[in-house]
């Protein structure tokens, strides 16, 4: 039985983070449309010798959690620090009982990223720096919460930096259409009910050991198959992507990668471990264009879904395309 359906989910043992550095922290969040709910903070101050104030902000994807530590390294060895968050029902937020990534709007998250933001600001101080305004490192439907606050909080943010962003539904804009006003209603009447019932194990199959893998985390709070979606997570979602296609006029600069190419076949073939399994990418770059003016795009060829993720070569492109954007920006 999956940690959906019994609705328990087994802690992490994350004393390897522990042991290198990473304080983890809950924080209680009171109540909100859905219930009780609280957050987890997972962060690392950049070494003293580097230390210069900046800070990297690391928002996750739907049905993951933070278990990417060679992410904080990147922004560590630039002198940032660095801050993860496992969002309210997802990851190590999770509580017995949760329908597990559960969300009325995606605006609910400011409040974890606020209070995060306010959290790395004062522990920069108490290092005797003075704190800059956050760069936002944001995966999947990360990506579309980041661009959303960002367009609710204008100057909050130094950057926004999208790693594969899930800006448009499968079947693009008219799909979405279509679908909002349905969805809209069944999160209004039974906003916690499954509307995806998983996704195939196809992505998984290309990155974790069990399959042959590279990479291992733990799978209660990441299924191979995924959680079932709520139908109030996925209006959530496209009520926030019809924002972005409207237009966000966001000032900030915007980084943004893509694969050069998809995978979605309704069963599994050896593209998926040098492509992206999970979204359309001409969809997301096309609706992307809707974020701000100061957007730029890179396609990283050979990359998966999660481009920290992908076999070598694309991981080392994706990172070096990363780098080359922050240093253009003097970020």
């Amino acid at each position: 039985m999956s940690a959906e359906h019994d609705r328990t989910y087994p802690p992490v043992d994350d004393s390897a983070l522990v042991a290198h550095g990473f304080d983890i922290s809950h924080h209680d969040g009171g109540e909100d449309a859905l219930g009780p709910w609280g957050f987890t903070t997972i962060a690392r101050p950049a070494p003293k010798e580097r230390a210069t104030g900046a800070i990297a902000l690391y928002l996750h994807g739907w049905s993951d959690y933070f278990f990417h530590p060679h992410v904080a390294n990147f922004f560590n060895d630039r002198g940032y620090d660095f801050w993860a968050i496992d969002l309210r029902r997802n990851g190590r937020s999770l509580r017995e009982g949760d329908v597990a990534t559960a969300i009325g709007d995606l605006s609910d998250y400011a409040e974890e990223i606020s209070r995060t933001i306010d959290m790395a600001s004062t522990a920069a101080r108490e290092r005797g720096l003075t704190p800059k305004k956050p760069v936002i490192y944001a995966h999947s439907t990360g990506g579309i919460t980041t661009v959303t606050w960002a367009a609710r909080n204008p100057g909050q943010a130094s950057a926004l930096l999208l790693n594969s962003p899930w800006l448009e539904l499968h079947g693009g804009p008219l799909v979405r259409r279509a679908l909002l006003p349905m969805l809209e209603a069944l999160a209004r009447t039974r906003p916690l009910s499954s509307v995806i019932p998983g996704t195939p194990d196809f992505y998984a199959r290309t990155l974790h050991t069990h399959f042959g893998g590279h990479w291992d985390w733990h799978v209660p709070y990441k299924p191979f198959e995924s959680f079932p979606m709520p139908a109030c997570t996925l209006a959530a979602v496209a009520r926030a992507q019809n924002q972005l296609a409207s237009g966000l006029n966001i000032r900030e600069p915007i980084f943004m990668t893509a694969s050069t190419r998809s995978a979605l076949e309704p069963f599994f073939t050896r593209r998926a471990y040098t492509s992206d399994a999970i979204l359309n990418v001409e969809q997301q770059v096309r609706n992307a264009r809707n974020a701000g003016r100061d957007l730029t795009i890179a396609r990283i060829p050979g990359a998966t879904h999660d481009m920290a993720l992908a076999f070598e070569a694309p991981r080392k492109m994706f990172f070096a395309e990363l780098a080359a954007f922050m240093e253009r920006r003097g970020l």
